[in-house]
C-alpha cells in the first residue's frame, strides 16, 4: 500500500483563492479606515480654521460701539466690510475674496478654501429709530457671517450681536 502524505492540486488552489479572498477583505478594510481617518482630520481641521475665523470675525464686531460704522457691499470679485471702531483707532477691512476663495483681514489671510458660493453676510437692523438719529434703517441688530469650506459638507455660520449701539452706514 502505498502512503498518500501531502496536498492534492486541488486543495493547494482551493486554500489559495480562499486566503486571497480573506486578503482582499482585509485591504479594503484597512483602506476603508485609513480614507475614513483622512477625511475626519481633514473635516476637524476645516471645522478648526473656520472656528478661529469665526471667533475673529466675532471679537472684530462685537466690540463695535456707537461711533463705530460699518459699510459693506461687493463687486465683482469680492465684498469688502468696511468699519471703523474707537478701541481699535483705526478703518479696518473685512474682505472676502470670490475668485481666491480667501478671506482677510487688513490685508492679513484669516482664511482660504471657501466655496464662493456660499458666502452670506448680512447686516440686520432694528427696524426702527433705535439711537433717535432720525432713521430706521441704520441701526445694526446683529450681523451674520456664514460659508462653507470647498471640501467640507458643512455651513459653519455665526451671529455676532455688536455690544454697543452701531450705525450702518
Amino acid at each position: 500500500m502505498q502512503n498518500h502524505q501531502g496536498f492534492t492540486l486541488i486543495e493547494a488552489i482551493t486554500t489559495l483563492v480562499l486566503l486571497s479572498l480573506v486578503s482582499l477583505g482585509l485591504i479594503s478594510l484597512f483602506t476603508y479606515g485609513v480614507n475614513g481617518y483622512i477625511f475626519t482630520q481633514r473635516n476637524a481641521d476645516y471645522a478648526l480654521k473656520a472656528q478661529i475665523a469665526l471667533d475673529r470675525i466675532s471679537y472684530e464686531f462685537k466690540d463695535l460701539d456707537e461711533y463705530s460704522t460699518i459699510t459693506y457691499g461687493s463687486g465683482p470679485q469680492n465684498a469688502t466690510i468696511t468699519y471703523s471702531n474707537t478701541r481699535f483707532n483705526a478703518t479696518r477691512n473685512l474682505t472676502i475674496d470670490l475668485v481666491a476663495g480667501t478671506m482677510s483681514l487688513n490685508g492679513y489671510l484669516l482664511l482660504d478654501k471657501i466655496k464662493t458660493s456660499s458666502v452670506v453676510f448680512q447686516v440686520n437692523t432694528f427696524g426702527e429709530d433705535v439711537n433717535n438719529d432720525g432713521s430706521s434703517t441704520n441701526d445694526i441688530k446683529n450681523i451674520f457671517v456664514s460659508f462653507q469650506m470647498t471640501d467640507a459638507p458643512v455651513q459653519y455660520q455665526a451671529t455676532i450681536h455688536p455690544r454697543g449701539l452701531t450705525t450702518l452706514n
